[in-house]
């Protein structure tokens, strides 16, 4: 068990590793200064019962996981699009390309601190629909910059590209999360498997 974040205590307890969880739970309940007696903690053995026998395949159990699923993998594979876009179209923005590479690192980081500060603070769904509408209209807009525009307009190109990055790099860091927490712990823990 790591001893920085400590495992789920409704996966242990699904796994039947009672005194794992009770422990973890005991010291949730010690830190936010609640009193937990026994009974509660036995209690907690019958209300969640053991899922050994998980299955991928859960998630089609239930209309409302499936189309969860479909919206996740949908939106996973617009964030990739749009950041490996992103991120591969450095190169052909004009200017200098170690400057506009320099200056993709720079919002990439930039994204992720603002993802990290604003995840809890907003929300997932809020923040990765935020971002995605960001890097979508910034992208968008460069069609007229590059379209109408022309070389006097490429700086205007290149900041709006940036504002796309940032965007996609911001969903993108949050999807994550955001996706790990919309299935049930079970589910997600047979999805992480077939993974890796």
């Amino acid at each position: 068990m790591c001893s920085f974040v400590p495992e789920s205590p409704r996966w242990l307890l699904s796994k039947g590793r009672h005194e794992e969880a009770f422990a973890i739970i005991r010291k949730a309940a010690e830190t936010n200064k609640v009193k937990l007696s026994e009974d509660d903690l036995k209690y907690m053995i019958h209300e969640i019962p053991r899922e050994n026998k998980t299955s991928i395949f859960q998630i089609v159990s239930s209309p409302a996981l499936v189309l969860r699923a479909f919206i996740v993998f949908f939106n996973w594979f617009s964030v990739s699009f749009a950041y490996m876009g992103l991120s591969l179209y450095v190169g052909n923005l004009g200017g200098d390309i170690y400057t506009n590479f320099l200056i993709s690192i720079v919002v990439e980081i930039v994204a992720y601190l603002i993802c990290i500060g604003l995840l809890d603070w907003t929300g997932r769904k809020p923040l990765h629909v935020t971002s995605m509408l960001i890097s979508g209209i910034a992208c968008l807009l460069t069609i007229c910059t590059t379209q109408f525009g022309g070389a006097s307009l490429q700086w205007l190109t290149i900041a709006l590209s940036m504002i796309g990055k940032l965007g996609s790099s911001a969903a993108y860091g949050g999807i994550y999360v955001y996706t790990t927490e919309l299935f049930p712990t079970p589910v997600r823990s047979r999805l992480w498997e077939s993974v890796n």
